[in-house]
């Protein structure tokens, strides 16, 4: 039952993937780019959040696609 709940199509899994490489990859250049700078956690902070909100845009879309 859970399995049928959460089902994606490709497109939204690549997109995910894609979402996450390049949160991934700003995140990593943002901590060795900002050493020192005293609003680099609110900043960090922020980013992931930002991402994560993408993230579930994403996954939501898909869901109400379907319905």
């Amino acid at each position: 039952m859970l399995h049928e709940l959460f089902r994606f199509d490709r497109i939204t899994l690549c997109m995910a993937i894609l979402v996450g490489l390049v949160g991934a990859s700003v995140v990593r250049y943002s901590v060795n780019y900002m050493p020192g700078d005293p609003r680099r956690t609110q900043y960090l902070q922020r980013m992931v959040a930002t991402i994560a909100c993408v993230t579930v845009i994403i996954f939501a879309s898909c869901q109400l696609s379907r319905v």
